[in-house]
């Protein structure tokens, strides 16, 4: 098993029905986070909140 602290950062450890699918969704969805340019990135980071719900949400339901 891969340690968490082994993981690239950004990665997302989770265990459960469908975790495995979640996590990576959210590592690809950190992979293209740290791919676009810094003023989207800064944009986006403004609204982390609201994204932050919106996967906390998704998390819940499945």
């Amino acid at each position: 098993e891969i340690r968490r602290s082994d993981w690239p950062r950004g990665m997302v450890s989770m265990n459960g029905p469908g975790a495995d699918l979640e996590a990576d969704t959210i590592n690809n969805f950190c992979l293209f986070m740290s791919r676009v340019s810094a003023k989207t990135y800064i944009v986006l980071t403004a609204h982390a909140p609201a994204l932050a719900t919106y996967f906390g949400g998704i998390m819940q339901t499945s």
